[in-house]
């Protein structure tokens, strides 16, 4: 998965032709990780 996120956030990066998009979309990406994780823990027995 993580491939798939690097190679998002250099298309980003390369069309925005600025490195503000691909860090937003890191930290997006990131949060959302851990926000299935937590529920991931929370919800099962």
């Amino acid at each position: 998965m993580s491939v798939f996120d690097g190679l998002l956030i250099g298309i980003i990066a390369l069309y925005s032709k600025s490195i503000y998009g691909g860090i937003i979309a890191y930290i997006g990406i990131a949060w959302m990780m851990n926000l299935a994780g937590y529920y991931q823990l929370r919800t099962l027995p």
